[in-house]
């Protein structure tokens, strides 16, 4: 299989930061902590994550006075502190947006059945970056093969080295197929869904029941990979550009995710960097084929009320 490198290394930091500033983020009616939740700061151009505890650190030589921090998460209001407000070992709340109710009609179905979306996977060998400062969501559009609406149940990842040092997890996001302008629309998530792939070749999760409704055409489903505390600290320790772009270099302490070949373009996969309002496709290969996330789901659909 051809190794291919994608988006290598974009806006590499030279220096080490010293100099911190904390917070923590909490669920403000539960006053529990917000795992995973990202924080965007530097003009919009890093992004840093929280751990388990809601925590999180900016280096404060990357905070100009003028900028200001956001901090959101999938079903949350974002939060946006200036920077010139910002105080060391805050804690932040973030309160919950109003839940628009799904469709249901599984519930009132005698039987149901099982369908399998993206049954054959073709794959390819193929490392994702770009690095620990950025948001990455690689997203594809897979068609129902069934024809009838339904719910997924479980959505399986195929890797082709995960990076075991570090178990980087990823978050499920998914949105409308957009027939008219042949795109990703309305991005659909409202609910945090949080994977651990942990070993090579297929990784499958159940998914909670009526979380992700499957339309009776197409649906675009994304993956973002979240880079955990631990891993960001590794590469801040590291003292130049040229250190930094070594040790990303270094297939170890990147993903391998596998790729699988289409021949129709809207099939293709892209890519979000940040918070772009437009997804980025991959180019075309060998002249005729396009790539996309290897992803297989089952789905449960109505065949009786």
């Amino acid at each position: 299989m051809k190794k291919i490198l994608l988006l290598i290394f974009i806006f590499i930091a030279g220096h080490v930061h010293a100099q911190t500033v904390t917070g923590t983020v909490f669920d403000e009616a539960q006053k529990k902590p917000v795992a995973y939740a990202i924080v965007i700061y530097s003009n919009h151009k890093k992004i840093v994550y929280t751990d388990s505890t809601g925590f999180f650190s900016l280096p404060k030589d990357s905070l100009s006075l003028d900028d200001t921090v956001f901090i959101e998460n999938v079903g949350y209001k974002t939060v946006w502190v200036p920077v010139k407000k910002m105080i060391n070992a805050t804690d932040y709340y973030l309160r919950t947006e109003e839940n628009i109710l799904k469709p249901v009609f599984i519930t009132t179905c005698k039987k149901t059945k099982d369908f399998d979306i993206n049954k054959r996977v073709g794959r390819i060998r193929q490392y994702i970056g770009p690095g620990p400062e950025y948001k990455l969501i690689i997203l594809a559009k897979y068609d129902n093969n069934s024809g009838k609406p339904g719910y997924m149940h479980s959505f399986s990842i195929y890797l082709e080295e995960p990076d075991k040092t570090h178990a980087l997890p990823l978050r499920l996001r998914w949105y409308e197929w957009d027939v008219i302008n042949q795109k990703p629309g309305k991005e659909l998530t409202d609910t945090n869904l949080i994977v651990h792939p942990f070993k090579k070749g297929w990784n499958t999760f159940d998914i909670p029941d009526y979380t992700i409704f499957f339309p009776a055409q197409e649906l675009v489903l994304g993956v973002e990979f979240i880079y955990s505390p631990e891993y960001n600290k590794e590469y801040a320790a590291l003292t130049s550009s040229a250190e930094k772009l070594k040790w990303l270099a270094d297939m170890k302490n990147r993903w391998a995710l596998g790729m699988q070949y289409v021949k129709d373009t809207s099939d293709g996969g892209l890519y979000m960097v940040n918070n772009v309002t437009n997804p980025i496709p991959y180019g075309q290969r060998f002249e005729r084929y396009f790539i996309r996330p290897a992803l297989k789901f089952s789905i449960k659909v109505c065949v009786e009320k």
